[in-house]
C-alpha cells in the first residue's frame, strides 16, 4: 500500500530572470500543492538553499533582463557552488532556460543538473509534471501526495 506524505508539502524554489514568468510558475505550482520560494538572483545562493532547506531546485541559466542586470554568477555557476558544498550537494536541480544548444545542455548536466529543461518546448504545467515525477522516483513523495495530477498506468 502506497503511503502519502500529507504532513509534507514538497518545496520548490525558483531561480528566475523573470518575474512574469516567477509568477506563472508559482501559480501553477501552488495549485498542484507545492511550497514555492522565488528569487530572481544567485546571490547567496548556498545560503538561501541553506535556509529555505527544498526538495528540488528550479534553476535558470542567465538572471538579468539586460547585460548591466545579468548576475556576475550564472547558473552554471551556481549549479557548481551547491554541488560543491557538502550539504547542498543532494538537492536536485533542474534547468529550466531558453539557452538549449547541445553544448550548453551539456554543461548544466556536467555540473550536476539531474535534468536540462527547454523553456521554449514545455508549458508550465508539463515542468511541473517533470518536478512531480522526479520527487516520486527520489521517494520524497508518492502519487498520492498530489491529488491525481500524474496519471497511473494502473
Amino acid at each position: 500500500m502506497e503511503k502519502t506524505n500529507k504532513s509534507k508539502k514538497p518545496k520548490v524554489l525558483f531561480f528566475l530572470g523573470d518575474s512574469l514568468m516567477g509568477r506563472l510558475f508559482e501559480d501553477v505550482f501552488v495549485k498542484a500543492g507545492f511550497d514555492v520560494g522565488i528569487f530572481y538572483t544567485y546571490t547567496d545562493v548556498v545560503e538561501v538553499v541553506l535556509e529555505e532547506k527544498p526538495d528540488i531546485l528550479l534553476c535558470d541559466i542567465f538572471i538579468g533582463r539586460t547585460a548591466k542586470e545579468i548576475e556576475t554568477i550564472n547558473g552554471f555557476q551556481a549549479i557548481e557552488i551547491l554541488k560543491e558544498n557538502e550539504i547542498t550537494k543532494n538537492v536536485p536541480i533542474i534547468v529550466l532556460t531558453t539557452l538549449c544548444y547541445q553544448e550548453s545542455v551539456d554543461q548544466g548536466l556536467g555540473a550536476g543538473a539531474l535534468k536540462y529543461l527547454c523553456l521554449t518546448e514545455l508549458s508550465p504545467y508539463s515542468v511541473r509534471n517533470v518536478f512531480i515525477e522526479e520527487l516520486i522516483k527520489m521517494g520524497k513523495f508518492v502519487k498520492k501526495d498530489f491529488g491525481g495530477l500524474i496519471k497511473t498506468e494502473e
